[in-house]
């Protein structure tokens, strides 16, 4: 079975990930897999949004216990090497998540739990399902969070939630999950991939150029002082003071108004 299906429609690269019998668990395959997949975003310049989801009946169950299994037994060392091994890997993706210069929008239903809830939260936006709900399972395993979770839900959510999400792994309700800012927008389940599919073709009409600064200097605040910032900001803008998109919008916009006022 192929473990991430890939489409490009229309500008929008659909991703999804295809390990339903395993509620789309972590294992390196899928991992590996959604690297390419978002490595090949990253280079098509064709594709200016990616949308990210999952197949059956849940977005990402976390990682796959069993994909670790053998490592459990080898001696220390070894599963010492194993585990910082798979971690590097799954950090690289969250990671060209997070870089990506475009837009990325995660589409969550069913538990989501583990590593799951890190890879959606280091989407730009997130759509929920009104029924899904969200585990920081590694609490219960006796696991430290991962998948990017200790980075991105303190920014996300509030340091007090994110400790008290990840020291207790309680279950987060969509409703919840939508009040602490965790999630963008709820729907019901039936209507959540049509508004999903909407909101990623909305923004495949974007300027590129204008969306790619706006997703850096968003990232790039959490670690920037109020005057790097602003002035990394003037940049920007200058920079899409270039940007032929933007001139031939403003042009319209200068022209639809001469014409009004006629």
């Amino acid at each position: 079975m192929t473990t991430i299906l890939s489409e490009s429609r229309a500008g929008v690269l659909h991703v999804t990930l295809n390990r339903p019998h395993r509620l789309n668990a972590l294992d390196q395959e899928l991992i590996g897999a959604l690297g390419n997949a978002l490595a090949l975003a990253a280079s098509d310049r064709d594709v200016k949004v990616v949308l990210l989801r999952g197949e059956g009946r849940s977005f990402c169950a976390g990682g796959d216990i069993n994909a670790h299994a053998e490592a459990l037994g080898a001696a220390p060392a070894e599963k010492r090497r194993r585990v910082l091994g798979a971690m590097d890997e799954l950090s690289r993706v969250l990671l060209a998540i997070i870089t990506l210069p475009k837009p990325v929008i995660a589409v969550a239903h069913g538990p989501v739990a583990g590593a799951g809830v890190g890879l959606m939260a280091a989407a730009d936006i997130v759509l929920a399902a009104d029924d899904a709900t969200f585990t920081l399972a590694q609490a219960s395993l006796g696991l430290p969070p991962d998948g990017a979770a200790s980075f991105v839900l303190p920014r996300v959510v509030g340091l007090r939630r994110a400790l008290t999400w990840s020291l207790t792994g309680m279950r987060v309700s969509a409703q919840d999950a939508l009040a602490s800012g965790l999630v963008s927008q709820l729907h019901a389940g039936s209507e959540l991939l049509p508004a999903a599919e909407a909101a990623a073709t909305a923004l495949a009409r974007g300027v590129p150029r204008a969306q790619a600064h706006a997703k850096r200097l968003m990232w790039q605040s959490l670690d920037r002082g109020a005057f790097e910032q602003i002035g990394a900001e003037a940049t920007a803008v200058a920079d899409c003071f270039d940007d032929p998109e933007f001139l031939a919008r403003v042009a319209a916009y200068l022209d639809a108004r001469k014409g009004s006022a006629s």
